[in-house]
Order: C-alpha cells, then structure tokens, then sequence
C-alpha cells in the first residue's frame, strides 16, 4: 500500500476539487495508474427521463 505522504502528494498535483487519491499503480516507468475517490458531501438529485422529456 502506498504511503499516506505520498498519496497526498499526488492528490495535491492532479488538483481536482474533492478528488482524493486512493491507491495507485505504476505500470511502466512512464505510465501510472491512480484510484481516485469523490470527497464531495453534495448531492446531486436524479433527474428522470420523464422530466428531461416534457417540452
């Protein structure tokens, strides 16, 4: 498991608003896989098809 300091580290350089980086994994030298987490407390109500469709 990656170390805590360097999760946040990579949190910090991707800087998306309430993304959190989990776990991550580097495939080649180049290449890097990351497991990112949404950190947001809104919600976002469902819109129904029905509703999207009423003109």
């Amino acid at each position: 498991m990656p170390s805590n300091p360097l999760l946040h580290f990579i949190t910090k350089l991707i800087n998306i608003e309430d993304i959190k980086v989990v776990n991550y994994d580097f495939i080649t030298d180049d290449e890097i896989v990351i497991e990112i987490q949404n950190q947001s407390k809104v919600s976002q109500p469902q819109r129904h098809e029905r509703a999207l469709n009423n003109d």
